[in-house]
C-alpha cells in the first residue's frame, strides 16, 4: 500500500470538507450510508465511525484504529458483566462477536507498512486511504496498551510508537522544552501533557521519568497541567489547567512510586492476533 498518496488525500479531506471529500471519492454523501459502505464492500467488519477525533477535531471521513482497538475492549468487558451480573449469554456471546469483527477490521485495513515494519495507521477508509500519525487525546494509538487492547511489548505496537514519536507523525513535535504529540485541536508546535504522560505510562521506567521531569518544569509556574503549551516556550499554553492531564501526571507519579493503578483496570483477554506481514 502506498500510503503518501493516501495520506495526502485524508488531509485534502479535512481542508475541502467531509461533503466535498466523500463527493470526490465517490463515497455516498451521510454517515450512515459511508458506514454501510464500509462494512459491505471494504471489510471493516462493523468498526465504528465517528465525524470526529478524539480531541473533538473534525475527523475525516474514516474509521479510526484507537477508537475501534477501545470499542473491541469495552465489549469484553460488556460481556464479562454480562456473564456475572446480568446472567444473559446472548449478549455475552453477540458483544464478543462484535469485538471480534471489530479486532479483524482493524488488523484487515489499518495494518501498513511503514520504515520497514508494520504499523497501525491512525485513520482508514477501506478504500485504500490511510493516514499515519496520531492524536494527542484519547483513545490515541500511543494509549493503546491502556486501553487493554494489547501489552506495550508487542511488536505491532512498538514501532507503531515509534511512528506516532517522530517526524512521521505531523502531530508530533520537539524543541527546546519538551517533545510529543500535538493535535490539530491546538496551535502548532503546542504538545499536550496528556500525551506526555501517555508516553511516560506506556515506555519504560526511563520514559517514565523523562515524561514526569518534563510535565514539572513546563507548568509555566502555575504547578498545574495545561491542555498543550508550545515546545519552545512553556509560558504559551491553552487552558489554565485541565483536569484530565492532572490526573495522568498524578498517575504517572504514582506510577514511578510503585503506587501504580493500572492493574486495577481490565485487560484484553486475549493478544490480538499476528498481522499479516508482521515485521
Amino acid at each position: 500500500m502506498c500510503v503518501e498518496p493516501c495520506r495526502r488525500s485524508l488531509h485534502d479531506g479535512k481542508r475541502m470538507g467531509m461533503a466535498a471529500w466523500q463527493s470526490a471519492c465517490g463515497i455516498p454523501n451521510n454517515s450512515s450510508a459511508y458506514g454501510r459502505s464500509i462494512r459491505k464492500s471494504y471489510g471493516l467488519a462493523r468498526s465504528t465511525w465517528s465525524s470526529h477525533a478524539s480531541s473533538s477535531s473534525r475527523s475525516s471521513p474514516a474509521t479510526q484504529a484507537a477508537a475501534n482497538a477501545l470499542a473491541s475492549t469495552c465489549l469484553h468487558g460488556l460481556a464479562a458483566l454480562a456473564e456475572s451480573v446480568l446472567h444473559d449469554t446472548e449478549l455475552a456471546r453477540t458483544s464478543l462477536a462484535l469485538a471480534d469483527e471489530i479486532d479483524a477490521g482493524i488488523l484487515a485495513t489499518a495494518v501498513v507498512e511503514a520504515g520497514g515494519a508494520s504499523v497501525l495507521a491512525y485513520e482508514v477508509d477501506g478504500r485504500g486511504h490511510v493516514l499515519l500519525g496520531d492524536d494527542a487525546n484519547l483513545p490515541s494509538l500511543l494509549s493503546l496498551p491502556l486501553s487493554g487492547w494489547c501489552a506495550q511489548d508487542e511488536p505491532l505496537y512498538r514501532s507503531t510508537r515509534q511512528v506516532v514519536l517522530s517526524d512521521a507523525n505531523s502531530s508530533y513535535f520537539r524543541g527546546r522544552f519538551a517533545s510529543g504529540v500535538g493535535s490539530a485541536h491546538t496551535p502548532d508546535k503546542h504538545v499536550w501533557p496528556l500525551a506526555i504522560a501517555v508516553a511516560g505510562l506506556t515506555g519504560d521506567e526511563s520514559d517514565a521519568a523523562r515524561a514526569l521531569d518534563t510535565l514539572a518544569v513546563t507548568t509555566a509556574g502555575t504547578g498545574l497541567m495545561h491542555e498543550s503549551f508550545h515546545v519552545d516556550d512553556p509560558g504559551r499554553f491553552t487552558r489554565d489547567w485541565f483536569g484530565w492531564a492532572n490526573a495522568m501526571f498524578c498517575e504517572l507519579a504514582l506510577d514511578l512510586c510503585g503506587r501504580g493503578v493500572r492493574h486495577l483496570f481490565p485487560r484484553h483477554p486475549r493478544v490480538p492476533p499476528a498481522a499479516p506481514g508482521l515485521t
